[in-house]
């Protein structure tokens, strides 16, 4: 579950990791049978974090990419199903997250 709502769930290193322990979880546990990513709050997931994005220098910033990329590829190779339920902003990274499920069910509030 992504838990920013006074942020609109935008992408922060926190955020990122907490997402990658529950694929990470799926990939190892057989008794969880698929993933599912829900956005708590008025939105799915805003994006990366502009202000925290801001405090960073460029090294900061690559690998911040990375691992956000590390995290949509690994998501992509999740064998069982991951699945992505939008609501709200769903923008930038966030819309990149929602792509990197297999399936994506949205609702138009």
């Amino acid at each position: 579950r992504l838990n920013r709502p006074e942020k609109h769930n935008s992408l922060n290193q926190d955020l990122i990791l907490s997402i990658e322990r529950a694929v990470i979880d799926a990939k190892s546990n057989a008794n969880i049978r698929s993933l599912l990513l829900i956005g708590n709050g008025p939105s799915f997931c805003a994006g990366a974090d502009i202000n925290r994005l801001a405090e960073c220098d460029a090294l900061l910033g690559h690998e911040f990419a990375k691992a956000g990329q590390a995290l949509m590829n690994q998501m992509e190779s999740l064998t069982k199903p991951c699945l992505a339920a939008l609501h709200g902003h769903v923008l930038g990274g966030g819309c990149e997250l929602a792509m990197s499920a297999h399936l994506r069910f949205a609702h138009e509030k």
